[in-house]
């Protein structure tokens, strides 16, 4: 019986497509490059680039890579603003699961790496869901803070997150499901040996794992959640 849902927040809970896209465009905009097209980059994440391999595809000329610091202070500018939550969306169905977990009696929690901790909890009551969290779990709250750029940094986050509710919520593990949405909450959930569910960001690489249960949206997490609950 499932008594804890364990939510990631970024691209799991929230759809930051249009996020991602926008902290490309908006640098070009200002520094008068060429824009490339949402197709592109969509097709460059799914191949797995990071936002610094993506930079230095837009400033592909050599007259341009000087540009690369400005471009990437600009980038970090927007998505640490206000601007930037205008352009979060909170996923389908997600306030409707929410509301459902809440009627039975399934506690819910946040884990985020995001390290604008404010910025999340705007998102929250923006769109009307922290009342569905019994507890939310970020960087801030954990003894150190690293950068989450790097993968290994954020599975160290992930992991230190994990044990902080595990530790807090007094509920066995085989009760409790993780959903996230990257390989880190993969390694993480795995490293606490917690049924694990993957959520497949339409925008992002796949996991290329046979083993591990997926879903793509919403109804389809309501209705694993509620054969296990």
């Amino acid at each position: 019986m499932i008594k804890l849902i364990i939510f990631d927040f970024d691209d799991t809970l929230t759809d930051n497509s249009k996020l991602d896209l926008c902290s490309f465009l908006i640098p070009c905009k200002k520094l008068d490059l060429k824009e490339p097209t949402a197709t592109k980059i969509i097709s460059l994440r799914k191949n797995g680039h990071l936002a610094k391999d993506i930079v230095k595809r837009i400033l592909q000329y050599k007259s341009q890579r000087f540009l690369y610091n400005e471009f990437i202070r600009i980038r970090n500018g927007y998505l640490e603003s206000k601007m930037s939550l205008r352009h979060m969306k909170l996923q389908n169905n997600a306030k409707s699961l929410l509301r459902i977990l809440q009627q039975k009696k399934i506690t819910c929690v946040l884990s985020s790496a995001n390290k604008d901790k404010n910025k999340v909890l705007r998102f929250l009551q923006i769109n009307n869901i922290k009342k569905y969290f019994s507890k939310t779990y970020f960087m801030d709250d954990l003894c150190f803070k690293i950068d989450n750029s790097s993968e290994e940094n954020r599975v160290l986050i992930k992991k230190s997150l994990l044990y902080k509710i595990i530790k807090h919520q007094h509920v066995n593990r085989n009760e409790i499901i993780y959903v996230g949405n990257s390989i880190e909450d993969l390694e993480a959930a795995n490293y606490f040996r917690l049924p694990f569910v993957y959520y497949q960001n339409h925008y992002l690489k796949k996991l290329d794992n046979s083993d591990i249960i997926k879903t793509n949206n919403m109804k389809n997490l309501k209705k694993l959640i509620m054969r296990q609950s």
